[in-house]
């Protein structure tokens, strides 16, 4: 039996988010004001978002703050 895996990590959940809206790093990057490559790793969780970040994609993609 396999399961799904249902617990998602920021980064997963900010993917999913971009994806869904058919942008581009680059875009969501430049609206929201940091780095393509910044915005890269905080997707790959390779870099942590600070509470300004989330705040910011939280806003941008009209989110409540505490589904991240």
């Amino acid at each position: 039996m396999t399961l799904k895996k249902t617990i998602c990590t920021l980064g997963e959940q900010l993917r999913a988010a971009r994806e869904k809206s058919n942008q581009s790093l680059k875009e969501v990057a430049s609206c929201i004001g940091i780095d393509t490559s910044l915005l890269g790793k905080i997707e790959r969780n390779e870099r942590p978002a600070t509470k300004d970040q989330i705040k910011q994609l939280a806003i941008y993609y009209q989110i409540e703050e505490k589904y991240f």
